[in-house]
């Protein structure tokens, strides 16, 4: 007989306690199996739409700011331009004299306001021409039998302004000059700049003294003029400077482009001081026909870059955009695609007359 017949069996209290133990280790098991990765996913799919939503916004704000950089930029150039004409508009109410002319060009420069490379009367009647020059501090009355050592010749702007009504103002590409200077050190001197020259008809009152010296007006202006409020707005001393932190390899510049698609000068360093005009920046990032009449630093891209002709088209029709570039240089400055916002500068011939688009201005 089995000493265990009547006798119930229990296991010991240890492994009635590893047992219990081990029921309810399985039921957290199946707690940890069936909640926890749901939660986890739950997590990584709102975390991602976060960072979707995040990049959405944050993308939207550095298109508008770029957006408005370029507008502001344009604007200023719009302005500095309105007030070349303006200033041409007040020096024609008068009679042309030399005397004033030259008080016009040495105040401008002694005041720091617009340094114009001259300023020139030309008579339709006769070669009662006045013209100076200007140079640093210097300013000169170039010999009227000289007027033929002007490069391009001032004559041949009549057909240019003939046609304009009282205070319209007419105003030039970028043109090279040439011109005698022929200062108390150097009588022989000769002065070579790029320039824009605006112009306008000199209409005397008939009941005036000078109802006979009808002709026109040229204000000539150097380009460079033009470059440096690009380098201005491109430099931390901007008032528009919002990336304090950027990284040095990338580069911030803006350039200025014709109608016709050449790019005619970029902006530089704000430490350079009186450099040249240059496009170099922009011909690292494209190819094309390097040097334009006029203007050996005039680039113009080939035609196989699509998103730059768009820029070009657009601000032939008055438009403004941004386009989206990815950086081929992503390994060195660690940004995967950069903005490119374009504006046209547009210039106001007179009061009644609408504004036509001058040149296009893109900020990188």
């Amino acid at each position: 007989m089995s000493l265990f017949n009547n006798t119930e069996f229990k296991l010991p209290v240890f492994f009635q306690f590893r047992k219990g133990w081990f029921r309810s280790g399985s039921l957290m098991t199946h707690l940890l199996v069936g909640i926890i990765p749901p939660v986890v996913i739950i997590l990584i799919g709102v975390g991602y739409i976060t960072y979707l939503i995040s990049c959405r916004f944050i993308g939207v704000a550095l298109e508008r700011t770029a957006n408005l950089q370029a507008m502001v930029l344009a604007h200023e150039i719009e302005g500095f331009l309105a007030r070349c004409r303006q200033e041409l508009i007040f020096i024609s109410q008068e009679k042309p004299d030399p005397a004033k002319m030259r008080d016009f060009l040495a105040k401008n420069r002694r005041s720091r306001g617009i340094a114009y490379c001259g300023i020139f009367y030309i008579s339709q009647k006769d070669d009662s021409h006045l013209l100076l020059a200007a140079n640093e501090d210097e300013v000169v009355q170039i010999p009227r039998e000289k007027i033929s050592g002007i490069r391009p010749n001032l004559l041949l702007f009549y057909d240019q302004i003939k046609n304009l009504k009282k205070d319209e103002v007419w105003i030039s590409g970028i043109v090279g000059t040439e011109y005698p200077f022929p200062s108390s050190s150097n009588p022989n001197q000769e002065i070579i700049s790029r320039v824009i020259y605006l112009g306008m008809p000199y209409i005397p009152d008939p009941d005036s003294d000078d109802k006979d010296q009808a002709g026109y007006l040229l204000l000539s202006l150097d380009v460079r003029n033009i470059r440096d409020i690009l380098s201005f707005y491109s430099s931390p001393r901007s008032p528009l400077w919002v990336y304090p932190a950027r990284s040095p390899q990338v580069l911030r510049y803006s350039y200025l482009f014709d109608t016709e698609g050449w790019i005619l000068f970029q902006s530089e360093g704000s430490d350079k001081g009186d450099t040249e005009l240059k496009t170099d920046l922009v011909r690292s990032v494209f190819t094309g026909t390097m040097g334009m009449p006029n203007l050996p630093c005039g680039f113009r891209p080939a035609a196989v870059f699509g998103n730059y002709w768009k820029m070009v088209e657009d601000v032939r029709e008055g438009k403004q955009g941004l386009v989206k570039i990815a950086d081929p240089d992503y390994e060195l400055s660690g940004i995967k695609e950069y903005y490119l916002a374009y504006t046209p500068v547009r210039f106001i011939p007179g009061q009644d007359t609408p504004a036509r688009t001058y040149a296009g201005h893109c900020l990188r």
